[in-house]
């Protein structure tokens, strides 16, 4: 009993430990978001650049049992949002468990379909992944994004 409760009071204390862990690791990619003017006033494209660290992969969508990389843009007056459209991944052959999994290595872009009626509006969103390097994978991480999208007659302008 005194080993139980030895134990419980060993896991207790490091449960803060663990979380600010979690809580405090650094970002595996890198991100940079743009609205992209289209052809028709009103349209634009989201375009979300993402740079794995050297040594990297992220998921790909497609892959059972790992957290695939995703767009989540908050709500926004004026704006509506189309599916998003990911690249062609490649396959990666994990060494360590011995699986074949769907993934990006290099750098790559989201496209995010986007309409404005009115404007500027700030879209805000985060990049949503699981990284891994050769040997072992991270914790899901998330990388916040923010992208002003310009008023329907400033169609022709384009944004960082």
């Amino acid at each position: 009993m005194r080993l139980l409760v030895t134990m419980f009071a060993v896991l207790a204390a490091a449960a803060p430990a663990a979380q600010s862990f979690l809580r405090n690791q650094p970002q595996r990619v890198t991100v940079e978001a743009r609205a992209v003017a289209g052809k028709e006033a009103g349209r634009y494209e989201l375009q979300v650049r993402v740079t794995p660290s050297p040594g990297m992969h992220v998921y790909a969508p497609g892959n059972r049992d790992y957290r695939p990389v995703a767009v989540t843009l908050q709500p926004a007056d004026g704006i509506s949002v189309g599916k998003p459209v990911y690249p062609k991944a490649e396959t990666y052959f994990f060494a360590p468990l011995r699986e074949t999994v769907l993934v990006y290595s290099a750098p790559f872009t989201l496209r995010v379909p986007l309409r404005a009626t009115g404007g500027p509006v700030t879209l805000r969103g985060t990049l949503d992944y699981q990284a891994c390097d050769d040997a072992l994978c991270y914790p899901p991480q998330s990388a916040p994004f923010t992208v002003t999208v310009p008023p329907p007659a400033d169609s022709g302008t384009r944004t960082r």
